[in-house]
């Protein structure tokens, strides 16, 4: 049969995209029986291959979720060539064009995850196989040195104690799910990333109520911020919590949940993610997977999910990479909480309410700015308060603005705003986003997602992405940043400043955007998802 030939290949983030001729690109995208052809296969047993996503001349390898089986998603150790399947099924190595042998040599990478040094290696090499150079996949699990390590070494009896916890709560889960009924008739909300319920939970937990199904369920809340606590705490925090998991049919969460880590919900017991962040714009997961603070390679929670809300049909492969799951896990509901945002009389209440805690803003131009943290997750979050200065701030708004801060939940410590600048300039970081967003004139953020909200106003969005470097290079972003954002990218303040005075061009990037973040733009998120998951 005639050989299919590599092109180019090359890294991103933890896809490895390999780019085929042109009479290969053809028979690829005629189809998915075709699509279905290209494989990556074992060099020491041919027999044991699995399927690589083909789309547009590009063959996808997505590191942490190849093999699809539950608890092994990562390539065996071992050498792995890609090919293509003759009538027969079996594998033939693909043709290497002479580009492509060339940028073999620097494509090893090493993905350190977790803690204790532990990696994941992949080296690309063109070797013999079946008779034809071929290129082959090198990989398997390393230890790294300590300075190249994505998290702090334990020492033995630290590891021991953890092990000895971790095996406690397993087995307490196990015993009792297996004593609790499992009728679908108990939901459980929960977080551990927030004390209190808000966003696309509360929105469900309300509407829970009004189609009075609070009659029919057994509702439970759990919200405690465990990220953070010490080791005894959080196995306090964490065994009053399987307790609580262990009856529960339908559990809601909204962000990462670190005890799915060590528990296996029960197999009549459904795990429903409904994102935080409606729109996959800086990278999250599983697609930081390398870098500080990215999820294990193995024994990650995500991996539990067995339905996961997104707000469009364009998001599912954002989504998929965030949380290596298969498609069928994902469902284009649309996100609760917009269905208050988008509700009659939203915006005239949230007007009316922050009038009433500030009549101060009366009549003045309203900028929200509203930026992400910088860290690698909740307990180092920081924002770097020398990338603004106040006294520009303070002379840009005069008398007919005033410029609202309002620092993510995860930063602890508020902005120092000294009382000269206090009559333009405000904390609002302590108040509800969701009565914020209606009554700003403009948003300014940098990496941030709630920019997904704020694009259903059609107004003008800045990108204040002073460090967008330093930030690529830490987190990185699922599409190219300035192309995506869908508002005007300042790298400077005094070129924010000069943004925020110009006339607004960025409608039709704005249009673009919503295309993407919304297959549904109505007030019904919530009773898609009520209706579709738990069928009442």
């Amino acid at each position: 049969m005639p050989r299919d030939r590599i092109e180019h290949i090359a890294w991103v983030r933890a896809q490895l995209k390999l780019q085929l001729s042109d009479a290969a690109g053809a028979e690829a995208t005629a189809g998915a029986k075709d699509a279905a052809r290209y494989v990556i296969a074992s060099v020491e047993d041919p027999r044991q291959w699995y399927p690589l996503a083909c789309m547009r001349r590009i063959l996808t390898l997505f590191l942490p979720n190849v093999t699809q089986r539950p608890g092994r998603e990562m390539l065996p150790r071992g050498r792995w060539f890609f090919a293509s399947l003759d009538n027969d099924g079996q594998p033939h190595p693909l043709e290497l064009a002479d580009a492509a042998c060339k940028e073999l040599g620097s494509l090893d990478r090493i993905f350190p995850y977790g803690r204790e040094g532990r990696a994941y290696s992949a080296a690309l090499v063109a070797e013999e196989v079946k008779g034809h150079e071929a290129c082959v996949l090198r990989v398997g699990f390393v230890r790294v040195p300590e300075a190249e390590a994505s998290g702090p070494r334990r020492s033995w009896a630290a590891r021991l104690a953890a092990h000895m916890a971790d095996g406690y709560l397993t087995a307490l889960y196990a015993l009792l799910s297996r004593c609790h009924k499992h009728d679908g008739s108990h939901i459980l909300l929960m977080s551990e990333t927030k004390s209190r319920i808000d966003g696309n939970l509360l929105a469900l937990d309300q509407r829970l109520g009004e189609r009075e199904l609070i009659e029919r369920y057994a509702v439970t809340r759990f919200f405690q911020e465990t990220l953070a606590l010490p080791r005894l705490a959080l196995l306090k925090a964490w065994s009053q919590l399987v307790v609580v998991l262990a009856k529960q049919d339908y559990v809601f969460i909204d962000d990462y949940a670190p005890i799915f880590k060590l528990i296996k919900p029960n197999k009549r017991t459904r795990l429903i993610q409904v994102w935080h962040a409606g729109v996959g714009f800086k990278a999250v997961g599983y697609a930081r997977f390398g870098k500080p603070g990215s999820p294990d390679a193995l024994a990650s929670g995500h991996r539990r999910y067995d339905y996961v809300i997104v707000g469009s049909t364009p998001l599912i492969p954002v989504y998929q990479e965030v949380f290596a799951l298969p498609e069928e896990r994902f469902l284009p509901l649309g996100l609760p909480r917009i269905d208050s945002f988008l509700a009659d009389n939203a915006a005239r209440e949230a007007e009316d309410d922050l009038l009433a805690r500030h009549p101060e803003f009366e009549g003045k131009r309203r900028i929200l700015f509203a930026p992400t943290y910088r860290g690698t997750g909740q307990a180092e979050a920081f924002y770097p308060a020398d990338a603004l200065d106040l006294k520009e701030i303070f002379e840009f708004c005069g008398d007919n603005t005033v410029f609202l801060v309002k620092l993510h939940p995860f930063i602890k410590d508020a902005l120092t705003i000294p009382a000269d600048y206090a009559g333009r300039i405000f904390d609002v970081s302590s108040e509800d986003l969701k009565g914020l967003l209606p009554c700003a004139d403009a948003l300014v953020t940098d990496y941030s997602s709630i920019i997904y909200e704020y694009s259903l106003l059609d107004r003008p969005m800045y990108f204040f992405a002073f460090d967008l470097e330093e930030y690529q290079g830490e987190r990185g972003f699922h599409w190219d940043y300035e192309q995506i954002a869908p508002g005007t990218v300042c790298r400077t303040l005094d070129d924010l400043l000069a943004a925020l005075q110009a006339k607004d061009g960025s409608r039709d990037k704005r249009a673009v955007f919503r295309v993407l973040g919304f297959d549904h733009l109505d007030a019904h998120n919530t009773d898609r998802l009520i209706d579709t998951i738990l069928k009442p």
